[in-house]
């Protein structure tokens, strides 16, 4: 629809120029008639209505002859095709007035007379009031230009800018300016600008308005309005027409005084003024004049007025004009909007991947359907719609609630539901549904989704996020998620009786290893079928990872069914699997705690569960324990441990000593073995077996590692530096198992050697057979790339415990280390002749033989008679602090010769 401001202008457009001459003719103060081509009176103002005597009815399209006998009798041989002026005499009430009537002709293109027009100017009585005068037939000339100016459709500035040439040109202004005011952004728009300047003042002008960011041709000025900012604007605003003796006094507040002085002086402006833009008691715009030689007489200030009168006029039907231009096209670019708009919906509705069926809303009948619909629910569109909903399907679950609501409050709603078609399909759908018009009346349009698949992925991504991947067992989000909620229910019902196992198989790693994990996986498998076969329903079954599984037994009734239960489960893996052409046979360890006030949360349990798992497998394997107090102590006992360890890393309370290695053809000291120990601040000084077990189990022992590394490299440089350590000693340090799997052992190696820089040749590192069981390839890759970089490697406590005999070949190993167990039974039976036998297999390998824990006289001797090469021991001398090393190596009698 269009506005009151649109209707106006369309009202106005029809007769704007007819508006524009009726205000024009009505500025003037004398009497103004404007004739045809025949001599009728087509518009007079209101001045020569009062001077005939006659309304403006009576007058209006009447011969001048007729409607005013007098005036016509007197000038109707002077309607010339040039301006002409003729003194008249007409009688004025009782008495006889003189007038100058000034004829002035309006021209067709072929230059032919198309109107007149008529101006009387009552004669002056002095001299000096005409001395002030434009002449009279300029001014009119110069009003007419104007008049046809403001009469003109071009653009607004083009007129405006018409204006502002004639007021320079016709009434001698110096420049004139006239400025379009917006309300809503409170600022003055230049519209139009002329001036008399000469090129050199405008450039002068220019230059020193730059600064200030000011344009010369202030047509393009963008004045925002601050109150009390230039005064003169804000009166000439308010509907006053001001005149300024000093144009400095007007850039007061807009232009630096020095500034301002100084564009007044090369000006010369002798005042300045401001008309304001008025029409309908709303100022439009302003009109500001500069005179140069003389004041802007009153004469002046009214023809200024006047001309402001029109160019308001102008002003508001080109705003008004233009907001009807944009309103009108905003129109038809919304009609355009939704003509299309309906386009794209109807093709966004039979082309949408999602089924949109609209239907009536008391009875649910069908109005209209997509074609995604029809394939949904195999029905054509003829015999769709029509149909109610309830015929879709035989049954639709939490359908009808919601729409129900849809229509009731006259939301949106989305929701999830399950329909049930006639040929049997299951269809979840995600319905978005919303009261509309259709066709001019309430329905409800329905968008379904079809998510049938989507739910059976998530219900997969469910199940695989909570299931193991490989046996398909509950994994431990869910076994935590289980175990909770029993213990939530343990806290409401204490009576209630619940236990977890933990259970890992205690020789998988081996089947795992030899025969590649596809058997290991395929062992897996069935083992997880044999732990669920022994389970009740109400159990629940968890595999952790690897071999570790776990079992949540509830709803026990006394303490005899755990037993029975893990009796059943170690008799059940114990018994052989059959894979391929493998026969493989396993046993378990299980830890079990069961349910106590004390536990909160299921990490608790598990924790506990994993410390009884240890004690069964500790006490070799095939077996459960039940977590008891002791254990709890014995746990608090090693967490104190691992964190006075830590403390001891991070405050080195660490300690190193060094034991020396004798060559025993001579009893000289060929190097020194560096052995950790541990200054406790509570519990004095600790050997290494009394903490380096737990150290172990956790990452603290290569921290401890790289310790003893560093410390001792470190060490040995410093008595380097101190002239008293021998280049042809060796230096032994022990290294974990778990060191040598690690990438970055090498690089730690490599750095610290850049910072100490030792001799890698009289380096050795000492491994436990350990070291290369539980990771054979890593372990002995990265012992070859030690001994590339010139270390020794020296196997240590040899005929303990494992067998690595299997391993001796392929090791690049220079020696290895009776353990300290064989020597101390050096006169048990076969003892003797075993380490005889170890002796000669070593010379028989080209490997040196080292025994340690060397403690009589008659083992040093036993060892030298068998030909053992290297030993060491309290027998020759106890582990040394840095100050008893240095003692030894000052005197030097015990070092071996070069």
């Amino acid at each position: 629809a269009l506005t009151t401001a649109s209707i106006l202008y369309l009202l106005r457009k029809l007769n704007v120029k007819y508006s524009i001459l009726h205000n024009a003719i009505n500025l003037f103060f004398e009497p103004y008639l404007l004739l045809d081509a025949d001599g009728n009176i087509i518009e007079l103002n209101t001045a020569a209505n009062a001077l005939n005597g006659k309304t403006r009815s009576e007058t209006l399209q009447t011969p001048l002859q007729k409607a005013w006998s007098e005036l016509f009798a007197q000038i109707h041989s002077t309607r010339e095709a040039i301006p002409t002026s003729k003194t008249v005499v007409l009688k004025i009430g009782e008495n006889l007035r003189t007038y100058n009537a000034v004829l002035t002709p309006a021209l067709n293109a072929g230059g032919e007379v198309i109107m007149h027009s008529i101006v009387l100017k009552p004669t002056p009585s002095d001299s000096e009031a005409n001395h002030d005068l434009i002449p009279v037939v300029e001014e009119l000339q110069n009003y007419q230009y104007i008049t046809e100016a403001l009469l003109d459709m071009e653009s607004l500035t083009d007129v405006m800018q018409k204006v502002t040439d004639a007021i320079v040109t016709n009434f001698g202004f110096q420049a004139a300016l006239i400025i379009r005011y917006s309300p809503e952004e409170n600022m003055l728009h230049g519209l139009a600008f002329s001036s008399k300047f000469s090129s050199n003042l405008k450039q002068r002008i220019k230059t020193l308005l730059e600064p200030f960011q000011i344009p010369y041709n202030l047509k393009y000025l963008h004045l925002p309005l601050q109150p009390g900012n230039i005064p003169a604007i804000d009166r000439a605003l308010a509907g006053e027409t001001v005149i300024i003796s000093h144009l400095r006094d007007l850039l007061e507040g807009w232009l630096p005084s020095k500034t301002s002085n100084h564009l007044e002086q090369i000006l010369g402006i002798h005042q300045s003024g401001f008309v304001p833009l008025r029409f309908s008691d709303h100022t439009q715009g302003i009109i500001f004049v500069t005179c140069q030689k003389a004041n802007i007489s009153t004469h002046r200030k009214k023809a200024l007025q006047r001309i402001a009168q029109q160019a308001a006029i102008a002003l508001n039907n080109a705003l008004l004009y233009a907001q009807a231009q944009q309103e009108i096209a905003e129109r038809k670019e919304t009609e355009a909007l939704l003509k299309q708009s309906e386009q794209d919906y109807r093709g966004l509705f039979e082309n949408a991947h999602d089924a949109i069926i609209i239907f009536e809303p008391t009875n649910e009948t069908v109005l209209d359907v997509n074609q995604r619909a029809c394939e949904m629910y195999k029905i054509p569109r003829d015999k769709f719609i029509g149909l109610s909903l309830e015929s879709l399907s035989v049954n639709v679950e939490r359908g009808k609630q919601n729409i129900a609501k849809t229509l009731k409050e006259g939301s949106y709603q989305k929701f999830e539901t399950i329909h049930h078609l006639l040929d049997g399909t299951i269809m979840h759908l995600e319905i978005n549904a919303s009261v509309i018009e259709y066709h001019g009346k309430k329905a409800i349009v329905s968008i379904n989704r079809d998510i049938t698949e989507q739910i059976a992925v998530e219900e997969k991504l469910r199940f695989d996020a909570l299931h193991d991947e490989l046996t398909n067992l509950p994994n431990r989000t869910l076994f935590l998620e289980r175990l909770k909620h029993a213990i939530s229910r343990q806290q409401r019902e204490p009576n209630t009786l619940f236990a977890v196992l933990f259970l890992d198989l205690d020789n998988f790693k081996n089947i795992n290893d030899t025969l590649g994990h596809d058997i290991g996986d395929k062992y897996l498998i069935q083992i997880s079928k044999r732990l669920t076969k022994n389970m009740r329903k109400v159990d629940l079954v968890a595999r952790f990872g690897g071999d570790e599984f776990a079992v949540l037994l509830e709803s026990i009734k006394h303490l005899n069914d755990i037993y029975d239960i893990c009796s059943r489960l170690l008799q059940s893996i114990s018994l052989p699997v059959k894979i391929k052409e493998h026969e493989l046979i396993a046993t378990a360890s299980i830890g079990v705690v069961v349910n106590s006030p004390i536990y909160t949360e299921p990490k608790e349990m598990l924790r506990d569960a994993d410390i009884a798992m240890y004690r069964a497998k500790s006490s070799g394997g095939s077996n459960f324990e039940i977590f008891d107090e002791e254990m709890r102590k014995q746990f608090l006992l090693t967490l104190q441990i691992k964190q006075d360890i830590q403390r001891a890393i991070t405050h080195r309370d660490f300690i190193l000593h060094y034991q020396p290695i004798i060559r025993l053809t001579d009893n000289r000291i060929t190097g020194f073995e560096a052995l950790l120990r541990w200054q406790h601040p509570k519990n004095g000084l600790l050997l290494p077996a009394e903490f380096i077990p737990i150290a172990n189990k956790s990452n603290l022992i290569l921290q401890i590692d790289r310790f003893v590394f560093d410390e001792a490299c470190k060490q040995v440089t410093q008595w380097n530096k101190d002239g008293i350590w021998d280049d042809k000693l060796f230096l032994f340090i022990n290294v974990s198992a778990k060191q040598l799997v690690l990438p970055s052992y090498l690089e730690h190696i490599e750095s610290v050697l850049e910072k100490y820089p030792l001799n890698p040749a009289r380096l050795g590192m000492d491994i436990t057979e350990s070291a290369f069981m539980d990771n054979f390839k890593k372990a002995n890759r990265t012992l070859h790339r030690l001994r590339t970089k010139g270390f020794h490697v020296h196997l240590d406590d040899f005929g303990k415990g494992y067998s690595s005999l299997s391993y001796l070949n392929q090791l690049p190993i220079s020696a290895f280390k009776i353990d300290m167990s064989l020597i101390q039974n050096i006169n048990a039976p076969n003892i003797p002749q075993f380490i005889k036998s170890m002796i000669s297999m070593g010379h028989d390998l080209g490997l040196y033989v080292s025994a340690e824990g060397v403690e009589t006289e008659e083992q040093s001797s036993f060892l030298k008679s068998a030909g053992c090469d290297f030993a060491q021991g309290y027998y020759y001398y106890k582990p040394l602090d840095h100050h008893q090393v240095e003692e030894v190596l000052i005197h030097r009698e015990h070092l071996s010769n070069p």
